[in-house]
């Protein structure tokens, strides 16, 4: 596993500049957190006093620990604090006590506390959606987008542009939609060949995977450098080494361009 197969391709320019001014944003990336890390830091960086008015990140509940690790790394860096919410007592614990930069927590958590009358969502600098293509329903984001103000920025971080492009026209009016999969076709990714599985069970996939194909090595590429450790740790336990070749799995689907 060479250094650079671990790193990220960059979000553009564009996206991050569209962050940092508070416009309202859709960043169309593969489904891996490690993708919005420039988005995330621009958003968290734009607003000086975010503990009064913090940042609502929205998450699908199964990819809830990932993103929170990501966020608080990010945060981290600049010298703020994300704060995870997986439920109503957490979250409104982070938030009464302004305790937080960031709140990463769920609809369906966010949507509890506005039935308590403990979210209020004006005094969010902004609100950013992840993945709302993975929402059986995105009526679920009524409650939340209801009172927020018109000024609010809101960001969606989307795998699927085309798919929630009916989302974006209902809570993120004008949004322009960046990054590298909202300029490249479709059809630059269909040499790939994809197992869906969920956030995470893909360690357990991947065992699976080499053990099925019955592989004594392989290359493994990553778009996040801190699951490394553990992608290589997976191989070793079902015997496989991990090395230089013409067999490559993408443990995160990659942007057009690493192809």
């Amino acid at each position: 596993m060479s250094e650079a197969q671990f790193e990220a391709p960059p979000v553009s320019g564009s996206a991050v500049s569209i962050a940092a001014r508070g416009a309202n944003l859709v960043l169309a990336a593969p489904p891996s957190p490690a993708y919005a890390i420039p988005v995330l830091a621009a958003v968290l960086g734009r607003v000086p006093d975010t503990r009064s008015n913090p940042l609502l990140l929205l998450v699908p509940e199964s990819s809830l620990g990932p993103w929170a690790e990501v966020v608080a790394q990010v945060a981290g860096s600049i010298g703020k604090v994300a704060g995870q919410g997986p439920t109503a007592a957490r979250a409104s614990h982070h938030l009464a006590g302004r305790r937080v930069d960031c709140l990463v927590t769920t609809v369906a958590v966010a949507a509890e506390l506005l039935r308590r009358s403990a979210l209020a969502v004006a005094e969010f600098s902004a609100v950013v959606v992840v993945w709302p293509e993975l929402e059986a329903d995105d009526d679920r984001f009524v409650a939340v987008f209801a009172d927020l103000p018109k000024d609010t920025q809101r960001i969606v971080i989307t795998a699927d542009p085309v798919r929630v492009a009916p989302f974006v026209e209902r809570y993120a009016w004008r949004a322009g939609t960046v990054g590298p999969l909202g300029a490249e076709p479709a059809e630059r990714l269909a040499r790939i060949r994809v197992a869906s599985v969920g956030w995470d069970q893909r360690r357990g996939a991947l065992g699976a995977l080499v053990d099925s194909l019955d592989l004594d090595g392989v290359s493994v590429w990553c778009v996040d450098p801190a699951t490394v450790a553990a992608v290589s740790a997976e191989l070793a336990s079902h015997g496989v080494t991990v090395e230089d070749g013409e067999f490559t799995i993408y443990y995160d689907l990659p942007t057009p361009d690493v192809l």
